[in-house]
């Protein structure tokens, strides 16, 4: 007898207030979820361009399974004298001091109600080095197929997520 008195109490309290609790708890879901999404894009871009740095430093490979090429001779000479022989050298994986990929990060633009996250260098230096790089040997920060594929999961997977915390 006691949870039919409970329930009947939960009851006739929602009766009371004709749903305007629920209406209100909707009303700042719906206020709070835009910038949810943002911040979870924005995690979800600092995942994809890990994953392109992993794949260009450790690997020397482009978005298609290719090679950016190998270290010209007298480059090759200056990475031996520096030590830096490890994998991938001699192809070119635009890892010299580090920098250029350590600069760069998701940024978020608006444009009215879009928003626009873009992987980008943020320093003069590093913009320059990665146009430079870009212009010389095609596009650095590019998704693999695979890497945008899992990357569509994890958007579906995540975002579903967020949604089931918001309802």
């Amino acid at each position: 007898m006691l949870f039919r008195s409970l329930y009947l109490c939960t009851f006739s309290h929602m009766a009371a207030d004709n749903g305007r609790s629920t209406i209100r708890k909707i009303d700042n879901a719906l206020a709070k979820l835009p910038e949810a999404l943002v911040k979870e894009a924005l995690t979800l871009a600092s995942d994809i361009n890990a994953t392109i740095a992993d794949r260009v430093q450790n690997d020397g490979l482009n978005a298609d399974g290719g090679t950016f090429g190998d270290y010209a001779a007298s480059t090759r000479k200056q990475k031996v004298e520096k030590g830096q022989t490890s994998s991938p050298y001699p192809l070119i994986n635009f890892t010299d001091t580090g920098l250029m990929f350590a600069n760069i990060k998701p940024t978020v633009e608006r444009k009215g109600t879009k928003v626009v996250i873009t992987l980008k260098a943020s320093n003069k230096a590093e913009i320059d080095k990665l146009r430079w790089n870009t212009d010389r040997f095609g596009e650095i920060l590019e998704a693999s197929k695979d890497e945008q594929d899992q990357l569509k999961k994890d958007i579906e997977k995540r975002y579903r997520k967020l949604l089931k915390s918001f309802l």
